[in-house]
């Protein structure tokens, strides 16, 4: 089936799921759910949205009929805000939730809108290129699938003729290259399908809090670009020449500690910004990894992989440098072996934060990467 965009108005699509965003009040509605409860014209759909009101929290679904809309059902989401989910991972996390619903319900024709946009605050053009590259993997991991991506259009018959979408993916293309040091990369796979449940991501745990409540009006944010929350230390260390390749075969004599130490020194090439990047990774860091197993190269496949992984998280390396990297202590990268799996998700995700790691590699029961010599 497939993967398309395409300008629809969304009420009046045929297909057998349409996504509805609500917020913790249900009673008060955005404007896609505005058009949608219109559209759906039932008296019994908004005594439900009445009856749920107050008693919802951020990442719930409900799932009703479609009513009158050309959609079987409606799967109606409350929608996390962007002042909690800067990195969209709770909301990446919902996308996911409600496909993976429609998959175990065998309803394979899904219409999916640009959701959070509004008085939710996230940034569109960055929510457009999460939602798009989610939905392709996740078309490619399960072919019976059809999703539209439906941009929102007044009118289907007045806007189709200005649709161009190559234009857009062009104009996508090139802010992603002007921007690529603050923007997170959005990478998916099978794997990733396949091992999504409740607990996988701990952003989303924490955007998903119980505690949390909807932000006052005047609280609420307004959209913009995520670089005013990237810290300087994070742009630090995504920062440098990249990838850093190094020849294998003249790396034998190298210890772990050496290898770190040239993978610094190569990817940072000014000794004052080397400075700073030894700054932002601390002392614990490079003290915890001067061990005797660290310094000694014949002990370096000894290593266990957790411990390999806080180097690469630490130094925010990307996939290709840390396969490299596992290389190099002779070991690999497996793809079907969960704790792999998730290794691959933090660095593709850019998952850093310590407690975040740490909580999803104890969710899924692995060792966790952070720890207290």
């Amino acid at each position: 089936m497939g993967f398309s965009i395409r300008p629809v108005d969304i009420t009046r699509y045929s297909c057998d799921v349409v996504i509805n965003s609500l917020g913790l009040n249900t009673t008060v509605y955005g404007k896609l759910c505005q058009n949608i409860v219109k559209e759906a014209n039932s008296f019994e759909y908004k005594k439900k949205l009445n009856d749920i009101n107050g008693k919802v929290k951020v990442g719930d679904l409900i799932i009703t009929p479609g009513y009158q809309l050309k959609a079987k059902y409606i799967y109606n989401v409350v929608t996390p805000y962007y002042k909690q989910d800067r990195d969209l991972y709770a909301l990446e996390y919902l996308y996911t939730k409600v496909l993976m619903e429609a998959i175990k319900h065998k309803q394979s024709k899904i219409a999916v809108p640009i959701i959070g946009t509004g008085a939710n605050g996230y940034p569109h053009i960055i929510v457009y290129r999460m939602v798009e590259e989610l939905l392709k993997a996740f078309v490619e991991a399960y072919p019976q699938m059809k999703v539209t991506l439906c941009m929102p259009v007044a009118s289907q018959d007045e806007y189709i003729e200005k649709f161009d979408k190559d234009k857009l993916i062009k104009s996508l293309d090139n802010f992603y290259k002007d921007n690529e040091v603050f923007v997170r990369t959005f990478a998916y796979s099978k794997s990733y399908f396949d091992s999504f449940d409740d607990d996988y991501c701990a952003s989303a745990e924490v955007c998903f809090a119980e505690e949390m409540r909807c932000p006052r009006p005047k609280e609420r944010p307004q959209s913009h670009l995520p670089h005013p929350f990237i810290n300087e230390s994070t742009l630090y260390l995504e920062s440098g020449i990249r990838p850093v390749k190094f020849d294998m075969n003249k790396l034998c004599i190298l210890s772990v500690t050496e290898y770190i130490e040239t993978y610094i020194k190569t990817r940072w090439v000014d000794d004052d910004q080397i400075k700073v990047v030894r700054k932002y990774i601390g002392d614990e860091f490079l003290n915890t990894s001067l061990k005797a197993k660290h310094n000694n190269p014949s002990k370096r496949t000894t290593i266990s992989p957790e411990v390999l992984m806080r180097y690469v998280l630490t130094l925010h390396m990307n996939e290709e440098e840390a396969k490299d990297f596992f290389l190099f202590c002779g070991r690999g990268f497996s793809p079907v072996s969960a704790e792999d799996v998730i290794y691959l998700y933090l660095i593709n995700h850019k998952v850093y934060s310590q407690a975040e790691v740490n909580s999803c590699c104890a969710a899924k029961k692995i060792h966790v990467v952070f720890y207290s010599y």
